[in-house]
């Protein structure tokens, strides 16, 4: 046994380490310092040589922040501590915050980010920030602090807290797995295989490279997908203009208008006289028939290219969506309109925000055949596929078209007579008319989804029903071609 003047007792080894006796016990309990020697069942000597691995263990974790288990890997080392040292510090990126700063208690959190502490807990537990436990305290590293402070920094600036945490959510998700690939990679090549030196120069140098490729990354995609989806905007008033079907030829309509108001709108609007539809839903609107009058002028505004007073009849009547589906969808059509129009980029977002509010009120029933419901389908489940493929909505088009095109076959299949013009015209003029440009739009779909074998079953369907020198029956043909390559 070592004589007594080289052993301390815990008080004195406290008091020698500048740390407290507890301190010293959970030293012990971690296996960072020798257990000490027990003389009696009171009493414990411990060796003086601790004194100064104490004072490593709280310099290493007050400049490099290494959690205990990291830093008694690294005393254990021996003499090849210092580059253990090092190349702990490249791969745990323990210097990568402010070297000045110091962890923050959960007690202090807020009042030292000026952030609150329930915003904060949410940060923890969505895994975008990780507080360390030690000696039972919560505390915060200068990595925890910055991403909260970023946080506040947004929210400040009128970004909302949920909408933050959404876009960092997505970073999350993507940085964890190339991360974690990142670490698989490392290890797979260069761990144990190449000097420690050259390892902490490679990993070094090598993250350098990787921030300065993140940041000049993150700007380059954000500006190539804001390109695409401008691009894809610009493609709306070619899409548009497939979307409207009238006026149709008309061979089933009668020789003169008929009597009744309202199918003398349907008839003049099927011929394309849309000046004549707008007087007649005026002279409506001043008897306070407002429902069809306003929806079939908005509509014949429209397709007259007033498009100013089409948007000022939406304000008027149809100023937030309603539970009427063709309200709702006359809103979408009219706001699409000037979605294509529109200039800059305030604009279009705007028109693009309005058209999606309307959107999500239109549900159109499997079991309702009626001519509004059909005409809800077309229009929304076209408009799902015209927005820019960012948003996200081609496979709820898809879904809708797709439903609509079994309807439309069974509509006329169920049919066995004909009752008067509207259902001809409906059955073998508007019905048709629809169901190739459905056809046209899912195989666009299935064309930039790289679904060759859907986009030729729709490609294959727009032949056998459009007329063979229609601008539809072309294209398809072109589009079969260029597949078939």
């Amino acid at each position: 046994m070592k004589k007594k003047d080289h052993l301390l007792r815990i008080s004195q080894l406290a008091k020698k380490a500048n740390v407290s006796a507890s301190t010293i016990k959970h030293y012990v309990k971690e296996g960072l310092i020798p257990k000490p020697i027990k003389t009696s069942s009171n009493m414990a000597y411990y060796d003086e040589g601790c004194i100064e691995r104490i004072k490593l263990i709280k310099k290493i974790q007050k400049e490099k922040f290494l959690p205990l288990d990291i830093i008694k890997r690294l005393i254990d080392s021996g003499e090849s501590y210092q580059e253990e040292l090092e190349l702990g510090k490249a791969i745990l990126k323990s210097e990568k915050g402010s070297p000045h700063a110091r962890p923050v208690s959960e007690q202090r959190i807020e009042s030292h980010s000026g952030y609150p502490l329930e915003k904060i807990q949410l940060l923890e537990e969505d895994g975008l920030i990780f507080p360390a436990v030690r000696n039972g305290i919560k505390q915060y590293d200068d990595g925890d602090c910055r991403i909260i402070e970023t946080m506040k920094l947004r929210e400040d600036m009128g970004m909302p807290f949920d909408y933050s945490l959404e876009t960092i959510r997505a970073y999350r998700d993507a940085i964890v797995e190339a991360v974690n690939n990142d670490i698989r990679i490392f290890i797979r090549n260069y761990m144990g295989d190449v000097p420690t030196r050259k390892a902490i120069k490679l990993i070094t140098r090598a993250d350098e490279a990787i921030d300065t490729f993140l940041v000049v990354f993150r700007y380059k995609m954000l500006r190539h997908i804001s390109e695409g989806v401008f691009r894809e905007i610009g493609e709306l008033p070619q899409n548009l203009s497939t979307l409207i079907i009238f006026p149709i030829e008309g061979k089933y309509l009668p020789d003169s208008p008929p009597e009744n108001v309202f199918f003398r709108m349907i008839y003049y609007f099927c011929k394309g006289q849309y000046e004549t539809v707008v007087e007649i839903s005026e002279e409506r609107l001043k008897k306070g028939i407002e429902y069809e009058s306003y929806g079939f002028a908005t509509i014949s505004d429209l397709l007259n290219g007033k498009m100013e007073e089409a948007l000022a009849r939406v304000e008027k009547y149809i100023p937030k969506p309603s539970s009427r589906p063709f309200d709702n969808v006359i809103a979408i059509l009219v706001y699409m309109f000037h979605l294509s129009r529109a200039s800059g980029f305030s604009s279009p977002m705007y028109y693009a925000k309005k058209v999606l509010s309307y959107l999500k009120r239109v549900e159109p029933s499997d079991a309702d055949n009626s001519i509004i419901n059909i005409f809800s389908f077309y229009v929304c489940g076209s408009v799902y596929l015209f927005f820019p493929e960012i948003v996200e909505t081609r496979e709820t088009g898809i879904v809708l078209l797709s439903k609509l095109d079994e309807l439309l076959r069974k509509q006329r299949a169920e049919k066995d007579q004909l009752r008067d013009w509207l259902d001809r015209t409906i059955d073998f003029e508007v019905f048709p008319a629809l169901e190739v440009r459905i056809n046209r739009f899912l195989a666009e779909a299935y064309l930039k989804l790289k679904k060759f074998d859907e986009a030729l079953s729709r490609l294959d369907r727009i032949v056998e029903i459009a007329d063979t020198e229609s601008e539809h029956s072309l294209w398809a043909r072109m589009s079969r071609l260029k597949i078939k390559k």
